[in-house]
């Protein structure tokens, strides 16, 4: 019989919803279900979010390696710090959704 459990999944949400449902073999309407549950309603899966700052962070360092900017470019660096805190708060606070897991036969 299945019993239910919940899991963290915080490190996953960088991942594509239907990516991580696959990984939870569930499928993708039951996970957005669970995701729903699990965050009471109020947020969004942050993947593409993520995406978007992973590139901006990126393309800010990048400018900072090559030199183009001084090195006491103080704006350069206080974005770069910004845009790293947005980042980590699109992780909090973490999440766990219900999952089933089949019970182990016992003997």
């Amino acid at each position: 019989m299945p019993k239910n459990r919940n899991v963290d999944i915080t490190p996953w949400l960088a991942y594509p919803q239907t990516s991580v449902a696959k990984m939870f073999d569930m499928a993708p309407p039951t996970f957005a279900k669970r995701w729903s549950e699990g965050t009471n309603e109020e947020r969004r899966w942050p993947h593409r979010p993520l995406k978007k700052l992973d590139a901006r962070i990126a393309t800010l360092l990048r400018i900072i390696s090559a030199s183009v900017v001084d090195d006491d470019d103080d704006a350069t660096m206080e974005g770069l710090g910004k845009l790293i805190l947005e980042w980590g708060l699109l992780f909090q606070p973490p999440v766990t959704i219900r999952v089933q897991v089949q019970q182990e036969p016992t003997e």
